[in-house]
């Protein structure tokens, strides 16, 4: 019988041993589902490092949250070729870390007509904002979104930044709306970023916008200009503003 050199067979051993030890420690995320109404038609986000899965709460959902991420809503909205996915998220912690909310847009007959997300950088020790992005779904009418987020692990912490009171939106034409922003602080607001939810007289989310003003002044108020797409029956909208950290 032909025998087998040992240093041969130590290799094969330590390339099995090798295998099969990758870490897959993710935990798989829970989805937010809304329905879109009638329908009608965003700025670079930073890249996030390796991120672990969090589990997201569904639309019902209204547990305190004494240090995590929950999505309370979500909804889309369409006009034209373009769609809007947009979910309302509350955190409490987690700053300086990277929150990312992924969006599955289906039609009518629950086909998957499109993807996107959305990435930003969590600056406040507590709050909700808006997080919504634009898909292209072509020939498609989107029917609901499905949520899902992960936050990253950097543990980096950082200098919590205040939160800021949601602002009226007043709508006009071609998509255009204009946010009024009061700042009653002695410092001034620099490179806001603002999250806009749209809704029916359901109160249903069906779409939003953003804007990013690069500057309030200290006790004043000021005028920003963004632009929402949304589905038909749009009531009203609100401004969701947020510090970033850029």
């Amino acid at each position: 019988m032909r025998r087998i050199p040992l240093a041969l067979s130590l290799v094969a051993l330590l390339s099995l041993s090798a295998c099969g030890t990758e870490d897959t420690t993710q935990q798989p995320a829970e989805t937010v589902t809304a329905t879109a109404a009638p329908t009608k038609e965003e700025k670079p986000s930073p890249s996030p490092a390796p991120v672990k899965e969090s589990p997201a709460a569904t639309e019902d959902a209204s547990e305190e949250l004494a240090d995590g991420i929950v999505i309370r809503e979500a909804g889309v909205g369409q006009e034209g070729e373009y769609a809007r996915a947009v979910a309302l998220v509350e955190t409490r912690g987690y700053v300086g870390e990277f929150l990312t909310v992924h969006f599955n847009v289906f039609d009518a007959d629950d086909e998957l007509i499109a993807s996107g997300e959305q990435v930003e950088v969590i600056a406040s020790e507590a709050g909700t904002f808006a997080v919504g992005t634009m898909v292209d779904v072509g020939a498609a009418r989107a029917a609901r979104v499905e949520a899902t987020h992960a936050i990253s692990d950097y543990g980096m912490g950082g200098k919590a930044l205040p939160t800021i009171e949601p602002a009226p939106v007043t709508l006009g034409d071609y998509g255009l709306a204009t946010i009024r922003l009061t700042n009653p602080t002695s410092e001034p607001w620099e490179n806001l970023r603002i999250g806009i939810v749209c809704r029916n007289a359901e109160g249903a989310i069906v779409g939003g916008g953003d804007s990013y003003p690069s500057l309030v002044p200290a006790n004043a108020e000021s005028m920003a200009d963004g632009y929402v797409i949304a589905g038909d029956g749009v009531t009203e909208c609100t401004a969701y503003p947020q510090h970033t950290t850029w």
